[in-house]
């Protein structure tokens, strides 16, 4: 089921609505050889090429040919075998996995292509708590977005229930249970993001109650059915080694690690010898309540600070209620830990058994309850807190996020919503290139930009390197949890999903509008930041001044100079001694600076109007008029000094430079924005009037 667009490991209100499909399964199911944990293996969900767009439609006609059915149905010009079909070969995934769930999620193999089920196709963005979300209605859109996530989970992206061992409801209802699942290979992983529930005993024996959810075992059977083998035949023993389990990626202190109740994970012996049993006690600042984390590949040693010695499983343990001890630092599983983020709190898997750091019996506000590993389950018993008892490397506050080219983290644009996309920028003053460091408890920080209220954000949590950074709402998820890094001359940012750093692409740190990404850390220029105040420097004093073009001096920027004053008179070029003959005035402008956000407006007096772009346009080429004042993101500028007394001017909606067109005659030449660029064509000078 999606987590629609971003990061949110456990967001229940992104998933799919009909997972827990009433409809029996397909007459073919098999509950002897599904396996919940190994539906479908990656290279069958990768096959990309297992059908041709006439196979594809052969095969759509084949299960329904009504008039009313998919395969005969125009969606904007196309035919949905063709839009599966490149679906299929742009994202690369299997186009049969792309129509087992067209069936699983609307029965829309099979049945009548009606408006309701074309529009969400595979159901993604449709809670099954609340009504499907608006924005990724239509087939067409439907269809790329599920082979999208599907994709980004076979390349290692996030998921809510990666390789290994993994607790799995049987419905929506917790009530209704669950069990361990060992996730084998990530195409099944995938799934479980798409539809996080496996059938429960009474469907696998005939018997289906209110418990059973049948989406994973309905695309199993189906696929069966129509295609063959998902190639997945080998269950896997409990008994077995599991796989590396990925970590978060933590801030380097020393930390207290407390359960939800306050109590401290320590150990009270006297001499803290190998074998002292882990117990929680009332936190007292003490030595013997500290920890320092030290990164171990996926994994994380977590020694303890009085003794040296380290948090270990006994024996190297797999069973429930295994003692969790001080042992002398050894290379075993038992010393490695998982720690991952789940919402406001952390979990420590051991690399032995995935089984977690637990509190035995939940009683966790009593001291001398001893701590044990046992299976999975979220409980309280399972939560702790970080509490980073080492100095901030940076203070909270508001800051410009400067590279050493000084360019800036920009949004590059007035308005901005979800999604964002960071760039970089010229440094404005601009409230939207200001950013407000919080550093939490547990030593990571989050990044706001104040001006929109959301937070510095890795897309889909993703941990990809070329994955686009962006503004989102705030979710309390690892995509917005950063590590700052002194590197000794700057900083670092570091993603908590995956380790790696903010970095600017390519190492384009002189030009605007550079994508924002996270990368590999390789402590280069492109990931090398710096905290700096907000710049406060007004460059142009409040006053009224002609605006002369550097390309042709002495022409000015003035209305056409033969028309009264109204709305949408164009903005043009005209020499400064022929506008102030024609209409005395008419190349004034009175300029005034608005020192909250760092922005001009541009008011000339002969119109009584603004310069303003045409339609608050952030395209290049956009047209430059006088208008009406409005306040709006239009008649904002940003005056950027170069060199000789002159400067650039640029819109407030899209970063683009006001310029003059390319022609070679200097009189009623048009003033437009451009793309930046260095030419003196976007160069002008303020003469005092």
């Amino acid at each position: 089921m999606p987590r629609i667009q971003y990061s949110a490991p456990a967001i229940l209100a992104f998933l799919i609505s009909t997972f827990i499909a009433t409809t029996a399964p397909p007459p073919s199911a098999s509950a002897v050889s599904f396996d919940p944990g190994n539906i479908i293996t990656d290279a069958v969900m990768g096959n990309y090429n297992s059908m041709s767009e006439t196979a594809i439609r052969n095969f759509l006609r084949s299960q329904c040919n009504r008039s009313t059915c998919l395969v005969n149905q125009n969606i904007g010009g196309e035919s949905a075998a063709h839009i599966i079909y490149r679906a299929a070969q742009d994202f690369h995934i299997n186009p049969q996995a792309l129509i087992v769930l067209l069936q699983k999620e609307q029965s829309l193999i099979t049945a009548n292509a009606t408006a309701t089920r074309l529009r969400k196709a595979t159901g993604y963005g449709c809670p099954d708590t609340a009504a499907c979300n608006s924005k990724y209605y239509g087939f067409k859109n439907q269809v790329r977005l599920a082979a999208n996530l599907f994709r980004t989970v076979l390349n290692g992206g996030w998921s809510n229930y990666p390789v290994g061992w993994r607790y799995v409801q049987y419905h929506p209802n917790r009530g209704c249970g669950g069990s361990n699942v060992y996730i084998a290979n990530r195409a099944t992983s995938a799934l479980y993001r798409y539809t996080p529930y496996q059938p429960n005993g009474a469907l696998m024996n005939g018997r289906a109650d209110s418990c059973s959810s049948y989406g994973n075992y309905n695309f199993y059977n189906y696929f069966v059915k129509w295609f063959g083998s998902t190639g997945a035949v080998t269950k896997v023993s409990a008994r077995q080694v599991i796989p590396e389990m990925n970590s978060a990626f933590l801030p380097s202190g020393t930390f207290a690690i407390k359960a939800t109740s306050g109590k401290t994970l320590a150990f009270v012996s006297e001499s803290n010898a190998n074998g002292a049993q882990a117990q929680i006690v009332n936190y007292h600042g003490r030595e013997s309540q500290q920890f320092k984390l030290l990164k171990d590949g996926k994994y994380y040693k977590i020694r303890h600070v009085a003794s040296g010695r380290f948090l270990d499983v006994s024996g190297a343990g797999t069973a429930d209620g295994t003692k969790v001890q001080l042992w002398d630092e050894n290379s075993t599983c038992a010393q490695k830990w998982a720690v991952e983020i789940r919402g406001d709190h952390y979990t420590f898997r051991s690399a032995c058994s995935g089984k977690a750091l637990d509190i035995n019996g939940a009683n966790i506000h009593s001291s001398g309850v001893h701590v044990q590993i046992w299976d999975d389950n979220k409980t309280v018993a399972q939560q702790w807190d970080l509490i980073d008892l080492s100095s901030a490397p940076v203070k909270n506050g508001e800051y410009n996020l400067k590279t050493p080219a000084n360019t800036v983290l920009s949004l590059n644009q007035e308005y901005f919503n979800n999604g964002t996309p960071m760039k970089t920028g010229l440094g404005t003053a601009a409230r939207t290139q200001l950013f407000q460091l919080n550093r939490r408890a547990d030593g990571y920080y989050a990044i706001k930009n104040p001006s929109s209220g959301r937070y510095l954000d890795v897309s889909g949590a993703s941990v990809a390197s070329g994955t686009q950074v962006q503004l989102w709402d705030g979710n309390n998820t690892c995509a917005q949890r950063w590590v700052v890094k002194s590197n000794g001359d700057g900083y670092r940012l570091v993603n908590a999903c995956s380790g790696k750093s903010l970095d600017v692409s390519g190492a384009d740190i002189w030009s605007e509008n550079t994508k924002i990404q996270i990368w590999d850390n390789n402590d280069s220029v492109a990931q090398r930041w710096y905290f700096t105040s907000r710049p406060t420097t007004q460059y142009l004093t409040n006053g009224t001044y002609a605006i002369e073009s550097r390309s042709q001096s002495p022409y000015v920027i003035a209305p056409w100079q033969y028309t009264s004053p109204r709305d949408g008179l164009n903005a043009l070029l005209w020499h400064n001694r022929e506008v102030a003959r024609t209409h005395n005035g008419s190349q004034n402008f009175t300029i005034s600076y608005d020192n909250y956000n760092g922005y001009y407006t541009l008011y000339n007096t002969y119109t009584r109007r603004s310069l303003d772009v045409s339609g608050a346009g952030r395209n290049h080429n956009t047209n430059v008029q006088f208008w009406s004042n409005n306040a709006s993101c239009a008649q904002r500028w940003y005056i950027i000094p170069t060199n000789n007394d002159y400067y650039k001017i640029l819109s407030a909606c899209s970063r683009l430079a006001l310029a003059r067109t390319d022609s070679q005659v200097a009189q009623g030449d048009n003033i437009l924005i451009r793309n930046l660029a260095n030419t003196d064509r976007q160069e002008w000078r303020f003469l005092r009037r």
